[in-house]
């Protein structure tokens, strides 16, 4: 393949195929390519040997599939791409495609972590009295409490970095949030977890009386064990977003038109 300001010529990387494209700029505009020359018939296979098809090109090139799917599996990816030009990408060049997704998505943890000291700084000189600790990058579990505001939207209320997720750190994470907050009556709040069983202990040892829900995410990874697909997917997720105990139970019927077993089950 040639490429320069002025003309472009491609072949197929095809042994023996004859597809070619030949094209000229315009001189009416110096912007608009013409196609001289087309042939526009492939007599070969699909060639997947290309290099530019890097990890970070299929990263971006599915991103929104991992957007869908974050924990997606080697056997995930060839369901999704089976008779296509990605069907022969190895489970090598997919697990390297899914590290670069998610810093595509996440983006890269010690940028993060370069934000960090100016938000808490904002944060302590518009909210006087917040609890702030920041040491440095460092790795393990960050814990976090976020709220939804009046307009629906999620703000997060305390995070904090621990070396592992168990009963001894969440009921650290939480007695520090109760005190923060001046929680006194632990009856009027709604707590919604991912059913962690360290977290469940000290939601249950610290707040006592709440109402603990637990987060339909979390429920769908278990769910979707025994009853896969997209449209059960948004069946579910439909039954959770239900405001009023009619809407849910019309949402649930629909999901029984669909399948009685994920109903019951």
């Amino acid at each position: 393949m040639t490429n320069n300001s002025v003309k472009i010529r491609a072949v197929c990387k095809g042994k023996g195929c004859g597809w070619t494209l030949y094209a000229r700029v315009q001189t009416k505009d110096y912007t608009t390519f013409r196609a001289n020359t087309l042939m526009d018939v492939h007599s070969c296979g699909i060639v997947s040997d290309n290099k530019k098809v890097t990890a970070t090109w299929l990263a971006k090139h599915f991103i929104e599939d991992f957007r869908m799917n974050p924990n997606m599996t080697y056997n995930n990816f060839n369901t999704l791409t089976a008779k296509t030009k990605f069907s022969d990408t190895s489970s090598y060049a997919f697990y390297n495609t899914t590290n670069k997704a998610k810093e595509i998505m996440e983006g890269y943890m010690k940028e993060q972590y370069r934000v960090l000291d100016d938000y808490c700084k904002q944060l302590l000189h518009h909210n006087p009295g917040s609890t702030t600790i920041i040491k440095r990058y460092c790795k393990g579990m960050l814990l976090v409490a976020v709220g939804i505001d009046e307009n629906n939207g999620m703000f997060p209320i305390a995070y904090a970095i621990c070396e592992k997720e168990n009963t001894d750190t969440w009921n650290w994470f939480l007695k520090l949030l109760k005190e923060d907050l001046e929680v006194i009556d632990t009856r009027r709040y709604t707590l919604i977890s991912d059913r962690q069983k360290g977290l469940e202990n000290a939601l249950g040892s610290l707040f006592d009386g709440a109402e603990i829900r637990f987060c339909v995410r979390h429920l769908h990874a278990n769910f979707k064990k025994k009853f896969p697909g997209l449209l059960l997917k948004q069946k579910l997720w439909a039954c959770a977003q239900a405001t009023t105990p009619e809407y849910f139970k019309r949402r649930m019927a629909e999901m029984k038109e669909v399948n009685e077993k994920a109903y019951v089950g």
